[in-house]
């Protein structure tokens, strides 16, 4: 597997955008749908997992985006990597449900949380 992207903790101008498709590669209208980043720690010793809540920014294409990876009172902060890690490694998934109820999710990737450089 490919080394994930990283996001420093506490760096807020990363944004993830997705876009949900359909199996022929074709962006699915989201418009009165949501999103969901969802995803479980691979790192261990590390148990926080995630579900956040995108934002629709072009319902007709599919996309979602969601701000700032790096705000740790959203995603992941310092504390939950413990003392002995200065990075660690989620597997996350974009569930999507539809303006009918109706489910499904894109396919996993990884994205890897690190700490700031402490240069005190």
């Amino acid at each position: 597997m490919s080394t994930p992207a990283e996001v420093v903790i506490g760096a807020n101008r990363k944004d993830l955008e997705y876009v949900i498709t359909d199996p022929d590669g074709n962006p699915v209208n989201v418009s009165g749908g949501a999103a969901y980043l969802q995803g479980v720690p691979t790192t261990d010793g590390v148990t926080k997992t995630l579900n956040v809540a995108g934002t629709i920014v072009d319902g007709a294409n599919g996309r979602f985006r969601w701000a700032g990876l790096g705000d740790p009172d959203v995603y992941v902060a310092e504390a939950e990597l413990g003392e002995d890690l200065d990075t660690a490694t989620w597997n996350l998934r974009v569930k999507f449900t539809d303006a009918a109820g109706k489910s499904d999710f894109g396919a996993q990737f990884e994205l890897a949380w690190a700490k700031p450089p402490d240069v005190s």
